[in-house]
């Protein structure tokens, strides 16, 4: 019999994660705490609806890995509670949010397969920008913007920082080295006292380029934005924007006398794959040992994690 992964945690984005795993035949079952959410998932994709963790436990012989989309505060005990029965493990980002914990599960991971959620990684976007970069087509990359605002919804355990800014960061980090100087931000309460739901960060990367990353649960525009700005060239990134023709774009500049002027501006194609699918075949792929395993990245989340401690 096929070994399967059991999604935990069936709010909105753990939906998508079991739809995503039920099309690649590799939703074995469903669990939340809220009886009526994994109810609703269990008949919908005809799976296991398990009531209690014991309970999948039990079935462990027919369990692949866990697929843990729940609430961030909630990751480490799920993972504590099951690291003792299986081996491979996905979590969704961010992994947790203090730092000893991700100690306590670095003491605890050998032999273990763990994945943090890197959806972004597998965008087709962002492999094609770190080329564009590297081929110099830009020119000299001096500043970036990163924007990640949305009408949001207040976490009890988390500000807008520690859930939106640990996205935009692990694509920095990948594209220009997780090395900073010169931090600053800015972060208000607007609708909740002493809870951050906008933040203005900024910093500069190892090679002195000027990063501005900007964080909103307060914006009535969904927007999640890459600008990179080099001497030759603006490039844009939009995932907001349906069209995966028209998502990525590079503008061509020139310095003319005092002045910078447009040359030319086109959109790159981007291959039509979806991002949780493609992340999702490759990590069950790492857990079936098919590909090489996919980079232990709790180094990274350490890193962003010491990073955010230091926003206030």
């Amino acid at each position: 019999m096929k070994k399967k992964s059991v999604l935990i945690g069936c709010g909105e984005w753990g939906s998508r994660q079991a739809k995503t795993l039920f099309e690649l035949n590799e939703l074995y079952g469903v669990f939340d705490i809220n009886q009526k959410k994994s109810d609703f998932l269990s008949k919908k994709f005809k799976v296991h609806q398990f009531k209690t963790i014991q309970e999948i436990i039990k079935h462990k012989k027919n369990i692949l890995s866990l697929f843990i989309c729940s609430s961030a505060e909630t990751h480490y005990d799920l993972f504590l509670k099951m690291h003792r029965h299986f081996n491979n493990f996905f979590i969704e980002k961010p992994l947790v949010n203090n730092l000893n914990d991700i100690k306590k599960i670095e003491n605890i991971k050998k032999g273990k397969k763990i994945f943090i959620g890197h959806l972004m990684h597998f965008h087709p976007a962002i492999n094609k920008i770190e080329n564009i970069i590297k081929s110099g087509e830009l020119g000299t990359v001096k500043s970036v913007i990163m924007r990640r605002h949305n009408l949001g919804r207040y976490r009890t355990f988390e500000n807008v920082v520690q859930s939106f800014a640990p996205h935009d960061l692990s694509i920095v980090f990948r594209l220009f080295g997780s090395e900073y100087s010169n931090l600053k931000y800015q972060t208000f309460f607007l609708y909740q006292n002493n809870h951050i739901d906008y933040a203005q960060i900024f910093f500069n990367s190892k090679k002195k380029i000027k990063i501005n990353i900007s964080v909103s649960w307060t914006s009535i525009l969904k927007e999640q934005k890459m600008t990179i700005f080099g001497t030759r060239g603006i490039l844009e990134f939009e995932d907001t924007e349906q069209d995966f023709d028209k998502k990525l774009k590079i503008v061509k500049i020139e310095k003319f006398k005092n002045n910078l002027r447009k040359r030319k501006e086109y959109y790159l194609k981007l291959q039509k794959k979806m991002p949780l699918r493609q992340q999702a075949i490759n990590v069950i792929a790492s857990f079936n040992n098919k590909i090489k395993y996919l980079p232990n990245n709790l180094d990274e989340s350490k890193k962003i994690l010491k990073f955010i401690d230091k926003i206030r």
